[in-house]
């Protein structure tokens, strides 16, 4: 009987943070929109398996992350944005890929840093994300062997 094989593929959900309040400063939290809309991501990836949940150090994308973060009990590991939009992709992705073989992981980023992770992860280009935009979800699968694959959904209202 031939062994079972070990499904590699490393699923990764990108998103942008959820609506940010309209407070002043370079860190505002979640409006109540977007804490709204962080608990419609809870459930929409309630049943995708999460094993890891990355985030920048800002409120907004940790606190889009928080309500999947307590479902599963994962901690949030935090990845600066250092030098630049490009530079930060490319950390996120690597560490992504590294860190989370065969594993479905969670990146909450920004409207400038979405597109490039998912560009970084498939090499493919995605249109850039307007300010106002918020609940797209970014569906990229990275097979052991082969192309990276992009599926483009929303949640939310």
């Amino acid at each position: 009987m031939a062994a079972a094989a070990v499904d590699t593929t490393t699923t990764v959900l990108v998103v942008r943070h959820a609506e940010r309040a309209r407070e002043e400063g370079r860190d505002p939290a979640l409006a109540p929109e977007g804490v709204a809309r962080a608990e419609a991501l809870a459930v929409a990836l309630a049943d995708a398996g999460v094993t890891a949940i990355y985030a920048t150090p800002y409120r907004r994308t940790r606190e889009t992350a928080a309500p999947l973060a307590a479902r599963f009990g994962l901690e949030i590991r935090a990845t600066p944005v250092a030098g630049g939009i490009e530079a930060h992709a490319r950390e996120v992705a690597r560490r992504v890929v590294a860190e989370n073989p065969g594993g479905v992981v969670l990146v909450v980023g920004h409207s400038n840093t979405v597109p490039a992770i998912v560009r970084e992860l498939t090499g493919l280009s995605v249109p850039e994300l307007s300010e106002d935009a918020y609940g797209d979800l970014f569906i990229v699968q990275l097979p052991g062997e082969g192309k990276a694959r992009l599926i483009r959904a929303r949640f939310g209202g």
